[in-house]
């Protein structure tokens, strides 16, 4: 991956059933976790944006 090189390593807190749960299917799929969650993250920011409850 060429992008690991360029973008700085960020930290956040993930249950471990959920990461070994989504790394087995990224892994099926042929794909990374980074991946994964950049497709997610830019996915959630051009969505408009949810009223406050």
């Amino acid at each position: 991956m060429a992008d690991r090189h360029r973008h700085p390593s960020r930290g956040i807190r993930i249950p471990d059933e959920r990461w070994e749960a989504a790394k087995k299917k990224a892994e099926r799929e042929g794909r990374t976790i980074t991946e994964v969650v950049n497709e997610e993250l830019e996915k959630y920011i051009k969505r408009p944006d949810r009223k406050k409850k």
